[in-house]
């Protein structure tokens, strides 16, 4: 009987300590397979990375520009599908966090936009530059769609 359970012990520590080990290398080195190509390790983690970008974007995008914007159609203001393609990222935070300054300034895209679509000008945001990329990198993506 004491062999009987000293075997069954040993044969618990030995699933326990494979179990384990196997599980301490699958989170080391994790694969998959994207867009039919297999990627593995950092390619698998940038990729939780941008999900959760795509998210905090996701998330500013509706709760600030929603109301006026949208990807594909004009509403209040224009579309803002490949924005990033039309305008430097430099000039983009800027306009972002206080387009009454850019217009005032006399650029000239930034005239073009408030006479083109009402005089009505953007509300004046705080976004850090993170927070601006999160939103412009969702943009990016649902421009594609």
């Amino acid at each position: 009987m004491i062999t009987l359970i000293s075997a069954f012990a040993i044969m618990v520590s030995l699933f326990a300590f494979y179990s384990i080990k196997e599980k301490k290398q699958s989170e080391q080195f994790v694969c998959g397979v994207v867009d039919e190509r297999p990627i593995c390790g950092n390619a698998i983690r940038q990729m939780k990375i941008s999900l959760i970008i795509n998210k905090t974007g996701q998330r500013l995008f509706q709760d600030s520009c929603r109301a006026c914007h949208s990807i594909h159609d004009v509403v209040v203001g224009p579309a803002l599908k490949d924005v990033v393609k039309r305008r430097p990222k430099k000039w983009l935070y800027k306009f972002i966090n206080n387009s009454s300054a850019v217009i005032k300034s006399g650029d000239p895209y930034a005239v073009e936009l408030f006479n083109k679509f009402g005089k009505a000008e953007m509300k004046n945001f705080n976004f850090t530059k993170a927070e601006i990329d999160s939103i412009l990198d969702y943009i990016k993506v649902e421009s594609d769609y």
